[in-house]
């Protein structure tokens, strides 16, 4: 047969150590070779854990895709052991569903799993379920550990803040294993001008954490040979750990967290650290993240940078008297670090609905479009129909096990013992997996357009060209280019416009003619809210 190795350490330590990487490997080479089968692709996710969601893990997304659409290669995956494939049970019965539909096994080096289908489905089932015990019993210790680390007044773990680096506690600190903060002399001056900058700037008058972040990346003091961002200064500034209390947070109890209050010593004076945070709150905005949609530039949370992908934002110069889409990386770390030249707001937009009148809302594009999108649905739809029907097959099978059983149980057949117990869990969990599937086809086949003629939309390139050009200032021109267009890449020398067709689509159908084309505000919400998932115009 031909194998996928997939290969899994928790953390870092463990790539060397252990169950190490390099062992693991030996393990399955040794397997594969007594077997006379071949290793045709390797995926490896070092310091990365199984217990959360499998999309954490990078590599067995990446396998889970090229096995599947690599079906006709690929006859199995062999791991080390089964927890290295899952330890959440959800996570593993979504991805061996979907490796089962391309007729793709899973297979371990070091566990005997049957090789009848049924057998080794339910074996998998049942070490899956032990996997994922073990390991809420392990991070529930781990958490007790942390608690009582801090509680003795130990650094717990993990990064150490900026300033700051572990060190271990000598004997008459604790046990050798025990970790303790201590100031970093080579970052300390960084730390103290940080808070100074905040407090007193070099106008004598504080800066805020933008003007900061500028600051420390002009002057060359780095984080980690990384530019500050306001972020990051944002996160020394209110952090009270340079006054010298580390807050460590238990989730032991999770519904009650504890914070735990640990001294280390301290980079600046309580006081200081308190006129920081009082500075900080003067300058914070309400609904910070909504700045873009609340905005009334018109094009503000539509704009890209084409040369670092970042936002453009607003900016105004003498004094207000113009305004400007400037780069936000440009703005945060200074104008060397993009060359992405600043636009006039006017003459922008003015090129954008010009670049929108003349080359989208054209009826010949717009047709070939709506014609496109509607292949790609009619194909979906013939697809969703045979997949639907292959799931409620599985579904009913699945349905009369678990009536099986329990019928089994009224005759007195069969006792509720623990094999009992965990087959109706994996009945269980498979059933409410299908059922999830079947409501997403039933969603998908529900999203459908109105039939409309090529009359309408003509007049409907009419009416939102005209709305186009007569709609500046109207701030619900900006809502109606927002469900059109998703982002806007911009050029020196050209401008590339990305949106959903189906949400033109969508505005085409509900559009009636003979009006205001802006005066449909009601649907607006309707429009944002529908997710796309088909091909975008450009």
């Amino acid at each position: 047969m031909k194998l996928i190795s997939y290969r899994r350490v928790s953390s870092n330590k463990q790539v060397t150590e252990g169950d190490s990487l390099e062992g693991q490997k030996r393990t399955i080479e040794q397997w594969v070779k007594r077997r006379g089968h071949e290793i045709v692709m390797e995926f490896v996710d070092g310091g990365v854990s199984a217990f959360k969601s499998s999309t954490t893990r990078k590599a067995f997304c990446d396998m889970l895709e090229y096995a599947v659409s690599n079906k006709e290669n690929v006859d199995g995956i062999i791991v080390y052991k089964l927890s290295r494939f899952a330890r959440n049970e959800l996570a593993r019965l979504q991805a061996e569903e979907e490796l089962s539909k391309a007729g793709i096994q899973v297979f371990s080096a070091t566990e005997e799993v049957p090789e009848d289908e049924d057998m080794a489905h339910f074996i998998r089932s049942v070490l899956g379920i032990v996997n994922e015990q073990q390991s809420r019993q392990n991070s529930s210790t781990v958490r007790d550990r942390l608690a009582d680390t801090a509680r003795n007044g130990f650094f717990p773990g993990g990064q150490a803040p900026f300033g700051f680096k572990s060190i271990n506690a000598t004997p008459e600190h604790g046990k050798k294993s025990s970790k303790r903060l201590v100031v970093d002399e080579e970052h300390r001056h960084t730390v103290t001008h940080m808070f100074d900058l905040c407090l007193n700037g070099p106008k004598l008058k504080g800066c805020g954490v933008k003007e900061i972040a500028n600051i420390l990346n002009e002057e060359g003091l780095l984080k980690e040979n990384k530019y500050w961002t306001p972020k990051s200064v944002h996160k020394v500034l209110s952090n009270s750990v340079y006054a010298g209390e580390l807050v460590f947070t238990s989730n032991v109890d999770k519904k009650n967290p504890e914070k735990i209050v640990i001294k280390v010593p301290s980079i600046i004076s309580k006081e200081v650290f308190k006129k920081a945070s009082e500075s900080l709150a003067s300058r914070r905005l309400q609904n910070n993240n909504l700045r873009a949609q609340r905005s009334d530039t018109l094009l503000v949370g539509l704009l890209k940078c084409s040369t670092c992908n970042c936002r453009l934002t607003l900016m105004t110069g003498k004094g207000g008297q113009f305004k400007y889409y400037k780069c936000k990386r440009k703005r945060i770390t200074g104008a060397s670090k993009c060359t992405t030249p600043n636009f006039r707001v006017e003459q922008l937009d003015n090129l954008v609905l010009d670049t929108i009148a003349t080359q989208l809302f054209v009826p010949e594009n717009l047709a070939k479009y709506v014609g496109d999108l509607q292949k790609i649905l009619n194909k979906q739809l013939l697809n969703s129909r045979s997949t639907k029907a292959t799931i409620s097959k599985r579904q009913k099978k699945v349905e009369q096990q678990i009536h099986n059983l329990w019928n089994a149980v009224s005759n007195e057949k069969q006792l509720i013992d623990d094999f009992f117990k965990t087959r109706i869990l994996e009945l269980t969990k498979q059933f409410d997996s299908l059922s999830s599937e079947l409501s997403k086809i039933d969603n998908r086949e529900k999203f459908s357009y109105y039939n409309f003629s090529k009359k309408h939309i003509v007049d409907f390139c009419r009416l939102a060209i005209k709305a186009v050009k007569e709609g500046q200032g109207d701030p619900r021109l900006k809502a109606f280019l927002k469900t059109l267009i998703t982002e806007i890449s911009v050029f020196e020398n050209e401008l590339i416009l990305k949106g959903p067709i189906s949400k033109i689509t969508k505005v085409i159908s509900v559009t009636k003619l003979g009006t205001d084309i802006l005066s449909v505000p009601s649907i607006i919400p309707i429009w944002r809210r529908v997710r796309d998932s088909n091909p975008r115009w450009v």
